[in-house]
């Protein structure tokens, strides 16, 4: 996991009238930044995070080993939801057994 940095102290990005901005160099740097890199914007918590698409290929296996034993609630357990034709849509959009 990559460390936080932050910029220094009183440096702030400009928003163009394009709606651009320019990432500091330290941090295109600490990220491996390269012109025409992809870059998937998401609002959250009332800031912008601009974070790397790691293409397929490169993230492929980055998974393994990891364990995909997960504890369920008994309503979840595979084979405890009724069968098709045991379930009714109401009116009301509540789902009733018959």
């Amino acid at each position: 996991m990559v460390e936080p940095l932050s910029a220094p102290a009183g440096q702030t990005v400009t928003l163009s009238p394009k709606y651009q901005v320019v990432i500091p160099r330290a941090i295109r740097e600490r990220l491996g930044l390269k012109p025409g890199r992809k870059l998937q914007a998401v609002f959250y918590d009332n800031r912008i995070e601009l974070i790397p698409v790691v293409p397929a290929r490169q993230a492929r296996g980055s998974l393994a080993g990891i364990d995909t034993e997960v504890e369920r609630e008994p309503d979840r357990e595979i084979g405890s939801w009724p069968g098709p034709g045991q379930l009714r849509i109401c009116a009301d959009d509540e789902v009733k057994s018959p």
